[in-house]
């Protein structure tokens, strides 16, 4: 007998707060963003879009409310469940791009030689390999850093949490990244992703921090 498919991932918060340096950023934040979806957090500089972000990836605990991923793991938490790219690019510059993504790979992810090569490919890394991180370009960078995306499967890692992703990004790698977010959409998975540029990304839903806030009473 088949095994019954595994449930559709959805991530769901609660009445979500977030305070910093003695200033609240948002308060009473209730979303859901299910698997094959995708959110665009909008909003001017301060208004709290990264700092949700570190939330949902478990880096930054809230000042009230609730973030599950449902079906939850009991021995795994979101923050194992997730892949967050933030805006700058940790690249150590002494090493390879293979080596560098080796590294993640190996630490965070697992997978094998093929998902590393899929991965350079998708963003067009190849040629770029064995160059150390150091000569590369602000675009180059941001490239390896979104290929971490590639290196674990939807099962594994659902939600992709982006930060500015189209920063220092050409015409041709945004299509690249847009390519990576509808593939992983379509195998279950589901992309939230802080913005100040418009994504040409079918089906986004957007969420206007600010208009949170006014709605709310908050400057």
């Amino acid at each position: 007998m088949n095994a019954a498919p595994p449930a559709p991932w959805q991530l769901i918060t609660v009445e979500l707060s977030c305070r910093r340096n003695e200033r609240t950023l948002f308060a009473g934040l209730s979303f859901r963003v299910g698997a094959g979806q995708a959110l665009a957090l909008t909003g001017p500089n301060g208004v709290g879009k990264t700092s949700l972000l570190r939330i949902l990836a478990g880096l930054l605990r809230p000042e009230g409310g609730t973030v599950v991923l449902d079906p939850a793991k009991a021995d795994l938490d979101l923050g194992h469940r997730s892949v967050l790219v933030g805006s700058r690019d940790p690249l150590k510059g002494a090493l390879s791009v293979r080596e560098l993504l080796a590294g993640w790979q190996a630490i965070v992810f697992g997978g094998g030689e093929d998902t590393l090569d899929a991965a350079l490919e998708a963003f067009d890394l190849m040629p770029l390999a064995n160059v150390p991180c150091a000569y590369l370009s602000s675009g180059q960078r941001r490239r390896v850093s979104l290929a971490r995306l590639l290196l674990a499967s939807p099962l594994r890692c659902p939600v992709w949490l982006l930060d500015e992703p189209t920063n220092a990004l050409d015409a041709g790698a945004r299509k690249k990244l847009a390519a990576a977010v509808a593939m992983h959409r379509a195998r279950g998975g589901l992309v939230i992703a802080a913005t100040h540029d418009p994504l040409d990304w079918p089906e986004l839903t957007m969420l206007d921090l600010a208009a949170h806030n006014a709605a709310r009473g908050r400057p």
